[in-house]
């Protein structure tokens, strides 16, 4: 923006400045987070996990994994080691 770009710090320049600034201003403060604005997985398979999980909020698809995880590690160590280590490989 030009005006941006002048040195003119009159109280005018500023006053034509200011809707600008404030909208920016609000836009980070009010800003969300990837975790605020899940997406929507976009999965394609035969599974009846790929389709359910299919459209879902990634975040709360997560959660219930992250779960499942847990009970996993629990139950076979070796399970949950092979799965970490395919994740890591993605």
């Amino acid at each position: 923006m030009k005006l941006e770009n002048s040195s003119d710090t009159s109280y005018a320049a500023l006053e034509r400045l200011a809707p600008l600034y404030a909208a920016m201003a609000y836009k980070l403060i009010c800003g969300r987070t990837a975790a605020e604005q899940p997406e929507p997985l976009k999965v394609q398979g035969d599974s009846e996990f790929l389709r359910t999980a299919s459209g879902k909020d990634s975040v709360k698809v997560f959660a219930v994994m992250d779960e499942l995880m847990g009970a996993v590690g629990a139950i076979n160590k070796n399970l949950y080691a092979a799965t970490i280590e395919k994740l890591k490989e993605i």
